[in-house]
């Protein structure tokens, strides 16, 4: 302590320039001692530094557990007994409110990222954003007035409507927008078809609305028809916005005025295609087409001059997936950067889009499967760079039942079975079937990419190393996120619930799990060896975490007083625990 107080008085009458002075020595002699050491002497000094510097931490590790209460967590985030996240402060980049604990990143890449504001919303729809039977259908509603329908990949590998979870509804039940697979766009034909099937005209949907009819009342009754539930005053506002505001809608619907004058003229078109996206030719086509520059090509010949990226056939019904991606713009910005931007909401800003409720659960579904969806592609194109042809002969083997060896000289002759599209070798009958839907080229995953089967084993594989280490873990902890948490009930306007604002919810969710991590590591519960968590989501919306720790060997609870102490099944006493008496609910 001595020699401390002197070092710190010896700085303390030192000037700015006689402390770069002596930093500069002192990393020079660092600098000539870590150039001397061998690899070995380095690798042992990085060992000591490392627990040396966890040491601070773990000052209370050797908890006695005969002494252990509730009162014991303690902290500048501990508030009335409860953890407590701090206020919250403003990127100073891009103005998005935020907590101090998060990434200067994680938002905007640290100025790195700029999107301009989005504009304003229409006083009418705020309006209707207030009203809760709008905000209990204001899916139906944008579904109404799409210009695509919305599908996800089944378990048969056909892609059907996406309809609300209704597992867990029930009269109490909490909303649940959730899909399982891919998550996919779709746009039939801009004119309405003849059912094949039964001869008749298929009412008008999505952009074929804004085609066939110039009248704005009869476009309200048509949306009206497709979902019975919907207020037609309020469908009749949003058609007034959408030919207001909406560029698309205003192009269509002067490409279908165009349409029917041409008609009405006698002209006779092939094919008519509706450009969405393309290489734009100047520099100014970046920007939105205005009304009057009507992205319509018409082609007698059925043969564009230039390849496009996304159009709509006008005379064939057959639907059409429409990709987000151009491979010949490429973008310097990521989809999950621009995501990111979008979701961490401004300071003072009244976001149309955080506004949105179970729409906005459904944008943000829609944006996570998009760059899952980015991210798996980049893995088909780089396959090379993952050295996928390694694990080839491993798959192969996989899926094979059995490895048929051939002598010399004999050939392995097989007959395809039309009934059930398989190659089955005539001696062997249909126990050495290969199947034809498993030939072409196979994408191997990399381990990295969360979810995946490899990613699972791989943590799997490390969870066993880690038990086979350390030893049996001692505590199994679970944590459930609280949607009444203060943290998430202060950031919610009046007419929100938690669950209309998920961008909230796992962000205070992910810190305040760093936080139990934290208390963790520094020994609240012992000195802490190895932990393993994981995430899970229930069916309700709301994360919750499973965590096993494998404390030192003297801090391991061995008796049923001491594990009393730190398990409880019971009503918290108010005289003992005043700090546990808190009960959201009376039990019955």
């Amino acid at each position: 302590m001595a020699d401390r107080q002197r070092r710190q008085d010896r700085r303390g009458r030192q000037n700015a320039d006689e402390r770069a002075q002596a930093q500069h020595e002192a990393q020079t002699r660092r600098a000539e001692v870590r150039a001397e050491q061998t690899d070995q002497e380095r690798d042992v000094q990085r060992e000591q530094n490392r627990v040396r510097r966890k040491a601070p931490k773990r000052c209370h590790g050797h908890v006695n557990h005969e002494d252990f209460r509730a009162s014991m967590v303690t902290g500048k985030d501990v508030v009335d007994g409860r953890h407590r996240l701090p206020p919250t402060t403003v990127c100073p980049s891009c103005q998005a409110w935020k907590w101090a604990a998060e990434s200067d990143f994680i938002c905007c890449l640290k100025g790195r990222v700029e999107l301009p504001p989005l504009q304003p919303a229409p006083p009418r729809l705020l309006q209707l954003y207030g009203d809760k039977e709008f905000r209990r259908h204001i899916r139906a509603y944008n579904q109404a007035f799409a210009f695509t329908s919305i599908g996800a990949s089944s378990s048969d590998n056909t892609f059907r409507d996406v309809n609300q979870d209704q597992s867990v509804a029930g009269q109490h039940g909490v909303y649940t927008y959730r899909i399982q697979g891919a998550m996919g766009h779709f746009m039939g034909s801009i004119l309405p078809y003849v059912d094949r099937r039964t001869g008749e005209r298929v009412p008008p949907k999505f952009a074929q609305i804004y085609i066939v009819d110039p009248d704005m009342q009869e476009h309200a009754n048509r949306r009206k028809g497709i979902f019975g539930d919907l207020d037609i005053v309020a469908l009749q506002d949003i058609e007034n916005m959408m030919v207001e505001c909406n560029p698309f809608a205003q192009q269509f619907l002067s490409f279908g005025q165009k349409l029917r004058e041409d008609l009405a003229r006698g002209m006779q078109v092939k094919d008519i295609r509706y450009v969405l996206h393309s290489k734009p030719s100047e520099p100014r086509t970046y920007n939105l087409p205005t009304v009057s520059e009507v992205g319509v090509a018409m082609v007698e010949d059925g043969n564009l001059t230039r390849p496009r990226d996304l159009y709509v056939v006008a005379k064939d019904h057959s639907l059409l997936r429409l990709f987000e991606t151009d491979e010949k713009n490429k973008r310097k910005m990521s989809l999950r950067e621009h995501v990111a931007y979008r979701i961490f909401q401004k300071v003072d800003d009244l976001s149309a889009l955080h506004q949105g409720g179970r729409l906005f659960q459904q944008w943000i579904v829609d944006q996570r499967a998009k760059c899952e969806q980015e991210q798996l592609r980049w893995v088909a194109k780089n396959q090379k760079k993952l050295r996928a042809e390694l694990y080839h002969g491993i798959s192969d083997a996989l899926l094979n039942e059995e490895t048929i060896t051939l002598d010399e000289g004999e050939v392995l002759v097989s007959e395809y079975d039309r009934a059930t599209g398989t190659l089955v070798h005539p001696d062997r009958g249909s126990g050495y079937e290969h199947f034809l839907n498993q030939v072409g080229k196979r994408i191997v995953l990399p381990d990295s990419h969360s979810g995946s089967p490899r990613n699972m084993y791989k943590h799997y594989q490390e969870s066993m190393a880690i038990v086979r280490e350390y030893g049996k873990p001692d505590a199994f902890i679970t944590m459930t996120c609280n949607p009444k948490w203060v943290e998430i009930i202060v950031l919610l306007p009046d007419e929100q619930t938690a669950q209309d604002r998920p961008d909230i919810v796992a962000r205070v969710w992910q810190l305040k799990v760093k936080a139990k991590l934290a208390d963790l590591d520094e020994g609240l519960l012992g000195r802490l060896e190895a932990r393993i968590y994981v995430v899970e989501f229930q069916k309700r919306g709301l994360p919750h975490a499973h965590i096993i720790i494998i404390v030192a060997e003297e801090d391991k609870p061995r008796t049923r007083e001491i594990i009393d102490k730190l398990v409880s099944a019971e009503v918290p006493d108010k005289e003992v625990n005043p700090d546990l008496g808190f009960q959201s609910h009376c039990l019955k």
